[in-house]
């Protein structure tokens, strides 16, 4: 299926993503635990969640230190 729904795209998951890593460095399961917190569609799963922070690594907005810790970019 070529149409995603805004809400199921790595624009929007990001964005989550993003405000949680505002308040702090995170690893990156802790991250994805926090983050099904907080999202409130439904359950994503942990690679569509990866393929997320890939985008975000690729416009620059977040950085992976060393042992998986992600960090945002300011």
């Amino acid at each position: 299926n070529k149409i995603v729904k805004i809400e199921d795209s790595f624009i929007s998951i990001g964005g989550y993503i993003l405000l949680l890593l505002d308040k702090e460095s995170i690893s990156v399961d802790i991250l994805y635990i926090k983050f099904k917190e907080i999202y409130p569609k439904k359950e994503i799963s942990f690679d569509f969640f990866i393929y997320a922070l890939d985008f975000l690594f690729m416009i620059k907005k977040i950085k992976i230190k060393k042992d998986d810790v992600i960090e945002v970019l300011k």
